[in-house]
């Protein structure tokens, strides 16, 4: 059983960067993760070269899932390494 409780630290590293990775971000925390602006992050999803966004319907809000933009980021970063050799 994992030694987290809501609302404390969690020491357990696997369980932590589990939750990091589904994590959800907003549109303002996507932009300063990726350093792009809204309207670029709006442009690649719609040309589907960014990841989509989630929604709750609920409350009207979309979000991004952490690991899924992490995932993008680590491409883009492999992609550049790439095209410098």
């Amino acid at each position: 059983m994992s030694d987290c409780l809501l609302g404390e630290p969690c020491s357990d590293p696997n369980l932590r960067e589990e939750l990091e990775k589904n994590a959800c971000l907003t549109e303002s925390k996507v932009c300063e993760l990726t350093s792009l602006s809204a309207g670029v992050i709006r442009k690649l999803v719609l040309d589907h070269k960014f990841p989509q966004p989630r929604r709750y319907h609920e409350i009207r809000r979309k979000f991004w899932v952490a690991g899924d933009v992490l995932k993008w980021l680590r491409s883009q970063q492999e992609q550049h390494q790439g095209d410098e050799r």
